[in-house]
């Protein structure tokens, strides 16, 4: 705190002409020595105020929520001392104060010291509108609740199973002609902590429920250590781009799949995991006669075998090991990357089967930074097999890529999803063995191939 005193030169003696409860600085005396303004921050922000020394009175000037600071004083005008000559009184001329209504700006004002400024104090707000500050509830809650013992009935474990509840459920008529109407539904449950999730989707369609009825059932188990999922299905299961047309199959079948997550390569953003997949499924190709092979061959490519029908029983393993920073446009552009994925898929004649093959992939990719924010994507895929699978489940090539809709989870719907693109490479071939690397770079703003 800091006060404003006057100080007798001759004498030595000190006045305080203010009380020194605030912060008061900035004295400017009028020219005829009988008025002082100051600028007192008793406000919390600086405003003026003026001191009559023969009257011994402090009287506020300003009144400014963004301050206000008196600089000095300006003689009255010609207009002013008419004025007060009129009245009779002596004109006291002008402060010149200071504000800033902005924090880009600073402006001067010419202030009557005589002024009276607005008051809040005065402002009186109807009880309607000000009785909600004096609220309170009826009963308020301790900071601190004792344990009460009696409380507590029964201690048991928890129980996942009882705590499956239920999400959504979704039905839906349909009409598609006389021989061909019924219901299409979904349901979905889940528990609480994510350690059960069951979805089933299908349609009962009439007047041939056999013929033309669909579901597709999931169950995901995450009680154990490894992510186990049970899913069957009777359904046109995937649709994909093959040869210069689509290759749709309605697969009945049942899957069992594995994710184990391996602590021995965990490392910052990085992780690996083993994958399972124990997979029986009958495939029957639909409206294979409309399938344009080698439509767009040029002379000397092959076209691709005509799919078949048939069972298949087969163990997939394998293991897939990525690092990657967190980055906001990952799935657009991403800054760094370096993955592994390796599998082994073995196929016998059991349960009916009649495929027998054996299959190894490896596939591994990297992002490798080129100049500023633009990347060099680096893919590479080298295939294998040996043994006698279905045709449509060919080692090779595709004319496009594939089209993997972003929908959560697990889609039926991968168009392409099992061959490669090569760019200027026609040959789709079924071979026992293909290699290929694909590099491209990209931009920041809008990705551009050149490779």
């Amino acid at each position: 705190m800091r006060d404003v005193a006057l100080l007798d030169v001759s004498t030595g003696e000190m006045t305080a002409l203010t009380p020194g409860r605030h912060d008061d600085r900035r004295p400017v005396w009028h020219p005829d020595g009988e008025r002082l303004a100051y600028t007192s921050f008793r406000d919390d922000v600086p405003n003026t105020f003026v001191y009559d020394l023969d009257a011994k009175t402090h009287r506020r000037v300003t009144n400014v929520v963004t301050g206000a600071t008196a600089t000095s004083w300006l003689p009255p005008d010609s207009s002013a001392r008419a004025k007060a000559d009129s009245l009779g009184e002596t004109a006291a001329g002008r402060l010149v104060v200071t504000a800033t209504p902005s924090q880009t700006r600073d402006q001067a004002y010419f202030v009557e010291p005589e002024r009276t400024p607005h008051s809040n104090d005065s402002v009186h707000v109807p009880a309607a509108y000000s009785d909600w500050a004096k609220a309170r509830p009826p009963r308020t809650i301790p900071r601190r609740i004792a344990s009460d013992s009696s409380l507590v009935t029964g201690r048991s474990d928890y129980n996942s199973w009882a705590n499956i509840t239920h999400v959504l459920s979704l039905p839906l008529p349909y009409y598609n002609g006389p021989n061909e109407w019924g219901v299409a539904g979904l349901t979905v449950w889940n528990e609480p902590l994510g350690k059960h999730a069951l979805a089933l989707a299908g349609s009962a369609s009439f007047p041939s429920p056999l013929d033309n009825s669909y579901f597709l059932a999931s169950y995901v188990n995450n009680q154990f250590w490894p992510t186990l999922t049970l899913s069957g299905y009777s359904f046109p299961y995937t649709a994909r781009i093959y040869d210069g047309s689509f290759l749709v199959e309605d697969r009945t079948g049942l899957d069992l799949s594995m994710r184990w997550p391996l602590d021995a390569f965990s490392a910052p953003y990085a992780g690996a995991s083993l994958l399972g997949r124990l997979r029986y499924a009958a495939v029957d190709p639909l409206e294979t006669d409309d399938l344009l092979y080698g439509a767009f061959d040029l002379p000397g490519s092959p076209r691709l075998p005509e799919p078949e029908r048939g069972e298949v029983t087969q163990l997939t393993l394998g293991f897939q090991w990525k690092r990657q920073r967190p980055y906001r446009f990952n799935n657009v552009h991403p800054l760094d990357g370096l993955g592994l994925r390796a599998a082994v898929t073995g196929a016998a004649d059991v349960l009916g089967a009649e495929s027998r093959y054996l299959r190894g992939d490896l596939a591994s990719y990297a992002v490798v930074p080129a100049f500023g924010k633009s990347r060099l994507f680096v893919y590479g895929r080298a295939q294998a097999q040996t043994g006698d699978p279905l045709m449509q489940n060919y080692i090779g090539f595709s004319r496009y890529d594939a089209i993997r809709p972003g929908l959560p989870g697990a889609t039926p719907l991968a168009l392409g999803a099992g061959a490669e693109r090569v760019r200027g490479y026609r040959r789709l071939g079924g071979v026992s063995r293909a290699a290929l690397a694909k590099p491209r770079h990209a931009g920041a703003g809008r990705p551009r191939v050149v490779g």
